[in-house]
């Protein structure tokens, strides 16, 4: 499934010069865990919490650290985008934009996340 250009990467193009592997039109695939909904990622956090199953949310969580990794080594003047943010600290904020829009995908919320943390990177 194509989307179009990330909140992330409209926001980080104003701040730093890269070259983006989208199409001309900006599209891109996103793959895998990234498509499933907010929805799912909830479930898969309140399942964990309530009934000590992490199967599914050790999924979710991989999948975000990877793109979290990705960004780390594809955006100039960064080294961790978390910052000094934890891993509990970055899965809060993903789990908080789920929570509040369960419609969406999970890759949105990846961006919203790394846009909100952008400012604070390690350099």
């Amino acid at each position: 499934m194509m989307k179009k250009i990330s909140i992330l990467t409209i926001t980080l193009s104003f701040v730093a010069s890269y070259t983006s592997a989208a199409s001309k039109d900006g599209s891109f695939a996103v793959l895998q865990l990234g498509n499933d909904s907010c929805g799912s990622f909830t479930a898969a956090a309140q399942k964990g919490t309530h009934q000590n199953n992490w199967a599914d949310w050790n999924r979710y969580a991989s999948y975000a650290f990877g793109y979290f990794t990705g960004i780390n080594n594809y955006f100039p003047d960064t080294t961790n985008i978390l910052g000094g943010t934890d891993y509990e600290g970055a899965m809060a904020n993903i789990e908080k934009y789920c929570q509040e829009n369960p419609l969406k995908k999970l890759i949105d919320a990846l961006d919203k996340t790394a846009a909100d943390l952008y400012s604070s990177r390690k350099k």
